[in-house]
Parts: structure tokens; sequence; C-alpha cells
């Protein structure tokens, strides 16, 4: 049931942040509407990681740390390589390639795996003080 959990959130973290990256271009904040989309991901991220992985934790509250990161990240990842980047990036010209060797990608996936593992941390410690 772990792994259920898991998909869910990932998944849902996942496309909370293409709906993020899809609604971007409606605000018109910046010149360059890529970067523009990874800035609004960037400050949207702890929010929807908050959101998502707190609900997750509260059901695996012994589940800390950089592991299920690695995994809920790893979902997304799959994800990105299945629907992203064939319907979004592809389309307009860019390759895999592109979209998961470039510098912004990986600024993401470390922010991402910080969050996670600060959220896993802090409902850790509040199930500790809960139980004790």
């Amino acid at each position: 049931m772990k792994t259920l959990n898991t998909l869910i959130a990932g998944f849902t973290i996942w496309a909370l942040a293409v709906f993020v990256i899809i609604v971007s271009p409606l605000f018109t904040l910046l010149e360059n509407p890529e970067l523009q989309a990874n800035i609004l991901l960037s400050l949207a991220l702890p929010f929807i990681i908050r959101l998502v992985a707190g609900k997750y934790f509260k059901k695996h509250p012994t589940a800390f740390g950089l592991l299920p990161g690695i995994a809920l990240l790893s979902v997304g990842i799959a994800l990105d390589a299945l629907i992203t980047v064939p319907f979004l990036i592809v389309p307009l010209g860019g390759t895999y390639a592109d979209f998961f060797l470039a510098p912004i990608f990986w600024v993401i996936v470390v922010e991402y795996l910080v969050l996670v593992v600060f959220v896993s941390r802090k409902s850790y410690k509040h199930t500790i003080l809960k139980t004790s």
C-alpha cells in the first residue's frame, strides 16, 4: 500500500508542477517565458511539496529522509519522460537531452529533494513528540 501512496503523491506533485508550468505564460512577468515558468515553479514548489508530501508523511509517519524524496521524485521524472517531454517539449523543438540536461532541471531536482526531506523530518519530529 505504501507503494501506491508513493505513486499517488508523486503523480500529484508532478501534476501540480505541470499545471504551474502550463499557466505560467498567462502572466507576462518576464520576457523569457521559459525562465518565468521555471522561477514560478521554484516559488510554487515549497507549497506543493508541503501540501502533498505533508499528507503523505501523515500516512507514513516513520518514513523520513532522502529515500522517500527520491521515490517521489522518481515518479515525477518518469512522468516527465513519458508525458512532459514528448507532449510539451518535443512539439516546441526541444529534445529529451535539452530537458533532462538543463541546469535549471537539476536545480529544481535539488530543491525538490531538500523540501521533501525537510517536510519528512518535520512530520517525523511532530510524530515523535505526539507519542512521547
